[in-house]
This record gives C-alpha cells, sequence and structure tokens, in this order.
C-alpha cells in the first residue's frame, strides 16, 4: 500500500509538471535547500510540511484543499 505522503507527493510532481515548473524552480519555491530533498518530497520518501503544501500549492497555482482533493480523487 503507497503511504498517503507518497500519494501527495506524486501528485504534487503531476500537478508540477503539467505547470512546466522544474524540479529545481520547485525546490526554490518551496524552501527546500537541495534539488535532491524535494525530489524526496515527491516521491514520499520525505513527508511534505503544510507549509511545504501551501507553498506548493501557491506555486503551481492551487489551493491546498485542491491538492488533497486531486489525491482523494486518483485511484
Amino acid at each position: 500500500m503507497t503511504s498517503y505522503s507518497a500519494r501527495v507527493g506524486r501528485a504534487v510532481r503531476y500537478l508540477r509538471e503539467v505547470a512546466g515548473i522544474s524540479l529545481t524552480e520547485m525546490a526554490d519555491r518551496c524552501g527546500v535547500l537541495t534539488v535532491s530533498g524535494w525530489s524526496r518530497v515527491e516521491t514520499g520518501a520525505t513527508t511534505m510540511t503544510v507549509d511545504q503544501l501551501q507553498r506548493a500549492a501557491k506555486a503551481i497555482g492551487k489551493k491546498p484543499s485542491e491538492i488533497l482533493a486531486f489525491v482523494e480523487a486518483a485511484p
């Protein structure tokens, strides 16, 4: 079973890619010091903080609740 953190991370990665935002730019916008650190968030290896979710949502033009609704709707 996939963890909820991993599901949220995958959703953010998908929405980031659709928005045309690079991994480097997203890490910067979310206050993560390294690209590999943000990559770990997107894969669910590291749990995304509420602050990071808020920053990620802003970066991709969504509300945090929209990201979580996207996660819940995904199969």
